[in-house]
């Protein structure tokens, strides 16, 4: 009766995770996660998506259940730290669901209550010494040549979206239909007082075969880009932009999204954003 529990909770954590990396994929300017340092790079966004891919089909497979249930503890433990902190710094939607806008506090909720359906479903040290143990004198040699083939398989499927599009950042940036990206997509200007400027820099990266330009701006928005425009970005290349950032509050953390204008035949928006914290005391 446990084991039926058991795999039916791991089979509800596994369709939660394929739905997930779904909409992410299909979540068109929705991040998987907040782009913050290595996951401002498109193919870290992309990988995200590839892990809950992969750890969904591994806990439908069966393969090695009890480090399948090791795995996917780690993965949501993480989850839980990136949803606390995306809550901590203000934002609005964690992302986690693409474009549907789930506030941060309640994916947290939603990483701890898996957390504690996987605590009830442990699949206790008996199974994880079988499975290692079988590990070790090939006793799940068919099922490890077949998450070998997957594994083969995706490798593949890698190699040829770098192919066709040049790269996996340019492969994930046509996925959700972005003709480019901002590198880093987050910038922290740190300490500042009210209507303080702070200089920073960021990198815009060109996805497309041809040249597009950044044309201007938004008025109303809060960064101001120093860098003389209309400025061209080559084909598949990137042009650095100096910024300026003021902005008037209450004192605390903030998090603010930002866009400027690219024209690629037409006007898009391309979308960056600054955090820091204002303070009254002088700013360090």
């Amino acid at each position: 009766m446990f084991a039926r529990r058991q795999g039916r909770m791991l089979t509800a954590i596994a369709f939660l995770l394929f739905a997930a990396a779904t909409l992410k994929a299909v979540g068109g300017n929705a991040d998987p996660v907040q782009r913050i340092g290595i996951f401002s790079l498109q193919s870290a966004q992309l990988a995200v998506v590839g892990l809950e891919f992969a750890l969904a089909i591994w806990l439908w497979s069966g393969l090695l259940k009890s480090l399948a249930w090791v795995g996917t503890v780690f993965v949501f433990s993480c989850f839980a730290i990136v949803s606390a902190t995306q809550a901590l710094s203000g934002q609005a939607s964690c992302g986690c669901f693409g474009n549907l806008t789930v506030h941060p506090w309640i994916a947290f909720s939603v990483d701890l209550g898996v957390l504690a359906a996987l605590g009830i479903a442990n699949p206790g040290w008996a199974m994880f010494d079988r499975d290692v143990t079988s590990l070790r004198v090939g006793a799940s040699r068919d099922k490890l040549l077949s998450a070998s083939a997957m594994v083969f398989c995706a490798a593949v499927l890698i190699g040829l979206m770098c192919y066709n599009f040049g790269s996996l950042d340019a492969a994930w940036a046509e996925l959700k239909k972005e003709p480019a990206g901002v590198e880093p997509f987050l910038s922290d200007v740190g300490d500042c007082r009210n209507g303080q400027k702070k200089a920073f820099k960021i990198r815009v990266v060109n996805y497309r075969n041809h040249v597009i330009r950044v044309v201007g701006q938004p008025g109303a928005c809060g960064c101001a880009i120093e860098t003389d425009l209309p400025i061209e970005i080559p084909a598949n290349g990137s042009v650095e932009l100096d910024i300026s950032f003021a902005t008037i509050g209450r004192d605390g953390r903030f998090t603010r999204d930002n866009d400027f204008f690219l024209d690629i035949g037409h006007l898009t928006k391309l979308r960056f954003r600054v955090t820091g914290r204002l303070v009254s005391r002088p700013a360090s």
